[in-house]
């Protein structure tokens, strides 16, 4: 399926084979002409989970067998990431939140609770609200 969303300020193109990303867009979608496609190949899946079966070996635990159509998820940003560094835009591990006109972006490994400090925030800040939770781009 086709169609195109719209993500710091870049039309995209999408071409995908699940439902799942189509889903996962849905408040992004645009009819903007896109800037560029990004489409993903059962090859890339594959490629998304042997990815996941070697950082589960190098860090010493069971690789997760997740669903093809998650992995195309994966795939999909990872191309969209890749054409947005000539954009002058990157994808940065964290997660932002912004209080008024100013935005913070928290980044740490996986686990050490970037979404429980975001969660926090929304409890005890009041007009605190996320950017975005997780693999925000960043121009």
């Amino acid at each position: 399926m086709k169609f195109v969303i719209r993500l710091a300020d870049v039309n995209i193109g999408i071409n995908s084979i699940y439902e799942e990303i189509l889903l996962l867009c849905r408040d992004y979608l645009t009819d903007g002409e896109p800037a560029f496609w990004v489409s993903v190949s059962p090859e890339d899946i594959v490629q998304e989970q042997m990815k996941n079966i070697r950082e589960a070996e190098a860090e010493g635990i069971p690789p997760v067998d997740y669903r093809p159509s998650y992995l195309e998820t994966l795939a999909v940003y990872r191309k969209i990431a890749v054409q947005m560094l000539n954009r002058d835009t990157i994808l940065l591990h964290g997660a932002v939140i912004a209080v008024g006109d100013r935005a913070w972006l928290f980044t740490a490994p996986s686990g050490t609770g970037k979404t429980t400090h975001i969660r926090l925030w929304l409890e005890h800040i009041t007009g605190s609200y996320v950017v975005n939770g997780d693999k925000p781009l960043i121009r």
